[in-house]
């Protein structure tokens, strides 16, 4: 909230719309529909202009947990397809689980899950039915992980141990290569390799990614990665949008040019050229936002070592006599 006082929010952002529109400055019924309509489109405009640092995220994902649960029932075995169908009393399942194993506790017999029915049935290869009603079980630790809602894409293509763990980073490969290494050899033990794919989709909600790894991790451990985040619309539950105070002119400058062609047909309008030149160039609140953002990059990028000639020479970066490297404009 530290910037609270001079951030715009979505009920100052929707004021600004209606009174530009000469609809007053709270629209209802289809007015304001037309006015998040247009909210929308100059969010997205706005967040695709240019490639803003708010949007890199860094944060954790912790891996490597098995699932326990009580199975409601003996499971029941079908000679026909050779599977079983194992029930548990709450809902415990997901869909990541296919493909690892389940063992009971009581035989101490491991099966592999080969479907997923719903958060408390699946099925598991061969005959299972002799395993005891209400008997508990555990299911080992996965290797799909769900990533946030916003994620659209992975910074620096790696995900990175908890500093002091003594691991290398997990590298980001292509799906292609993380599904043959499973193939070739279900291995379990510390991650080394990546792969960032888009989940199964019904189109009722927005696209989310998960991330696989290998080997399937085989204790509980933190990553920590960095990633883009999508933008999102800005409502009176959410009010307000990435970006902060620094960027309210622009964003709103976005949103009522959104409104200047939409609404009133004016294109290169005075909104559309507080932002862009003719030729879309970034000119006047847009350069502002992108100089701002510009300032939040490091002036100093360390001492980068040239072994051409001689693997002694070290070239600093911030404060070599050939050149200006600092990037400080």
């Amino acid at each position: 909230m530290a910037d609270a006082s001079l951030s715009l929010t979505y009920t100052e952002y929707l004021s600004e719309l209606g009174v530009y529109l000469g609809w007053g400055t709270s629209p209802t019924g289809t007015k304001l529909t037309d006015c998040h309509r247009m909210m929308d489109g100059g969010l997205r405009k706005f967040y695709s202009a240019y490639d803003w640092r708010f949007r890199y995220i860094t944060t954790s994902l912790s891996i490597g947990s098995t699932t326990a649960g009580t199975m409601s029932g003996a499971p029941s075995y079908s000679s026909t397809t050779e599977l079983s169908t194992v029930t548990a009393t709450t809902g415990v399942f997901t869909e990541a689980m296919i493909g690892e194993g389940i063992t009971f506790d009581t035989s101490g017999t491991s099966y592999e899950i080969y479907g997923y029915t719903s958060t408390t049935e699946i099925t598991v290869r061969n005959d299972a039915s002799g395993e005891a009603s209400g008997d508990t079980f555990v299911v080992g630790a996965v290797a799909y992980y769900d990533l946030p809602d916003n994620f659209w894409r992975l910074m620096q293509d790696s995900f990175y141990f908890t500093p002091n763990d003594g691991y290398e980073r997990v590298v980001h490969r292509d799906l292609d290569y993380i599904q043959r290494q499973r193939g070739l050899a279900s291995r379990t033990g510390k991650p080394m390799y990546c792969a960032i794919k888009p989940k199964t989709s019904t189109g009722s909600a927005g696209e989310r990614w998960e991330v696989v790894f290998y080997p399937t991790p085989d204790s509980e451990m933190r990553l920590w990665y960095q990633y883009r985040a999508q933008g999102s619309y800005i409502r009176s539950s959410a009010p307000y949008p990435l970006g902060g105070a620094e960027h309210a002119e622009t964003i709103k400058a976005f949103i009522l040019a959104e409104a200047e062609y939409e609404k009133k047909r004016i294109f290169n309008g005075p909104y559309h050229q507080q932002l862009w030149t003719p030729d879309y160039q970034p000119t006047g609140l847009l350069a502002q936002s992108i100089r701002l953002d510009g300032e939040q990059e490091p002036g100093y990028f360390g001492m980068i070592q040239d072994i051409s000639d001689d693997s002694s020479s070290v070239m600093d970066y911030h404060n070599n006599v050939d050149g200006d490297y600092s990037y400080d404009d």
